[in-house]
């Protein structure tokens, strides 16, 4: 379906290709829909929705391309997914907005991300299936809200890369919050925070086992409310610098006969720290803390 001017494609039924590609595209100022109930199956071929021109990108149906690889994109405009996408390499890309709702199935070894002026949002679930791998990159240049659930079904590495240019906003953030655990098969973590806004992590954890985890901000903050697995199995926790002043730990002087617990997430439940102090009465400078 070639729009070499101006105007809409609809998508409104069911298209069986058996291996052929599914090719919609607009040259000129128009907007690509596939609807509620819509399905695209090309056992193996390729789904293209591309808007050259002007215009938005509308998936609510299901692409079902298999090993096919699928791309939406527009130049300028906005993608969207509140359904099923189930492709070999997928590729998203939008100028202001993109917005994957649901999710996706990466068959292949590459996905692209990319919001060139604006967000991504990436929600539902996330499945990897590739047993070579997968090269995975998101770019935004405002916000990326990743708040999705990860499944690793192939045994290949999966390099995860999400970087925040920043831009005119005042205030951008990179959030990746995990409703499973993010199992790379060995491969890295990059998450990469340019601009000036902050970085978060949250959620069930990531586990990289031999792969590299970086997180970095240039004026920003990390914030890290999640667990790091380690390749032995050790769950490491970041925290942000605490200062306990250890004057009045138990709640002053009357009360220094009290023990005081410090109670540390540590990825499973807490691990206490316990602070008995100790005196032999002679003076302030003879006070002690013993800590177990």
């Amino acid at each position: 379906i070639n729009i070499v001017n101006s105007g809409d494609i609809t998508v409104g039924n069911t298209n069986t290709t058996g291996g052929g590609v599914f090719d919609s595209r607009i040259a000129n100022t128009g907007n690509i829909l596939f609807q509620s109930g819509t399905g695209i199956a090309t056992s193996g071929g390729n789904i293209l929705a591309l808007q050259l021109g002007s215009g938005n990108v509308t998936n609510d149906g299901t692409l079902n391309a298999l090993a096919g690889g699928v791309q939406l994109a527009t130049t300028a405009g906005t993608v969207t997914s509140s359904s099923t996408v189930n492709a070999g390499d997928f590729t998203a890309t939008a100028q202001t907005l993109v917005d994957l709702q649901a999710g996706f199935t990466s068959n292949g070894t590459t996905t692209i991300i990319t919001a060139s002026t604006g967000n991504v949002i990436l929600a539902g679930g996330v499945t990897f299936t590739n047993a070579g791998g997968n090269n995975v990159t998101i770019n935004a240049v405002t916000d990326i809200d990743i708040n999705a659930s990860f499944t690793t079904t192939g045994s290949g590495p999966i390099d995860f890369t999400a970087t925040n240019t920043g831009g005119t906003a005042s205030v951008e953030t990179l959030t990746l919050s995990t409703g499973t655990l993010l199992n790379t098969n060995g491969g890295s973590v990059n998450l990469s925070e340019t601009g000036s806004g902050d970085l978060r992590v949250t959620g069930v954890g990531v586990s990289t086992v031999a792969g590299a985890f970086t997180a970095s901000t240039v004026a920003g903050l990390i914030t890290n409310d999640t667990t790091i697995e380690t390749s032995n199995g050790v769950l490491v926790a970041l925290y942000e610098p605490l200062t306990l002043n250890l004057t009045d730990m138990d709640g002053g002087i009357a009360a220094h006969a009290a023990t005081t617990t410090l109670n540390l997430p540590d990825g499973d439940g807490y691990t206490s720290i316990v602070f008995t102090y100790w005196t032999d009465g002679s003076s302030a400078n003879n006070d002690l803390w013993n800590i177990t």
